[in-house]
C-alpha cells in the first residue's frame, strides 16, 4: 500500500537476514520512504491512500512496540 502513497519517490525495504555471529535484533525489516520534501510527505499520510497505509499496518505491525523517525539523509561517501 505505500507505493500508492501520493507524490513518494522511493521506497525501500530493509529485511533482516538471519546471521550466526549476530543475535536476532527483534525486528523483521526496516522501511525507507522518500518524498521531495517535509510537506509532500506529511501531505500524502492526510490522503485516503495514507490512512489505508497507517490502518492496514495494524494487520501486521505491532505499533505499540514501533518507533517512526523522520530522518535527513547525510551521504558521506
Amino acid at each position: 500500500m505505500a507505493e500508492r502513497l501520493p507524490g513518494l519517490r522511493k521506497y525501500i525495504q530493509n529485511h533482516v537476514v538471519k546471521d550466526a555471529n549476530r543475535k536476532h535484533p527483534g525486528w523483521d525489516a526496516v522501511v525507507e520512504l522518500y518524498w521531495d520534501d517535509w510537506s509532500s510527505m506529511e501531505a500524502a499520510w492526510l490522503t485516503d491512500e495514507g490512512q489505508a497505509a497507517t490502518k492496514h499496518l495494524a494487520e501486521f505491525v505491532d505499533l505499540d512496540r514501533s518507533t517512526w523517525s523522520v530522518v535527513q539523509e547525510e551521504i558521506r561517501r
